[in-house]
């Protein structure tokens, strides 16, 4: 059974290095993770925990499925889960679109532990404006 005093995040990170670290923080920090290595991996534990998470962490560039394909998908199926890209490259058109429409939703890589806790308490305590977005 799910503690709601603990909210779940999913981290689809394909760089196993950045996919541990940001889960080590998430969870010093109370929170429960759960960890996939792409997009498909992403999507397909999304549905085995079907109201359990809370905000996925999603790389926007990864092979085989981009974190923005993956989102669209997120907010079809489980529109009440918030979004955070991370990207290395946040200068990309679509990353500006997202950043302009929903700054908090977009973290340039790297970042600190601290920023990402940050982030992270900042929009699980906001309420959705629109699906997959924040305010």
């Amino acid at each position: 059974m799910r503690d709601p005093n603990r909210p779940s995040i999913l981290v689809v990170e394909d760089q196993e290095a950045l996919r541990r670290h940001v889960s080590i923080t998430l969870e010093r920090s109370g929170y429960s993770v759960i960890e996939a290595a792409d997009a498909f991996q992403g999507l397909s534990l999304l549905r085995a925990n079907q109201d359990s998470v809370d905000l996925a962490i999603i790389d926007f560039v990864m092979p085989g499925m981009s974190g923005l394909d993956m989102a669209a998908v997120l907010i079809r199926e489980h529109p009440a889960v918030k979004i955070l890209y991370t990207s290395g490259n946040v200068n990309s058109v679509a990353m500006e679109v997202i950043a302009r429409s929903s700054p908090d939703t977009v973290m340039a890589k790297p970042f600190t532990a601290a920023q990402l806790i940050e982030r992270v308490e900042r929009l699980l305590q906001k309420c959705m404006g629109a699906p997959g977005a924040v305010d």
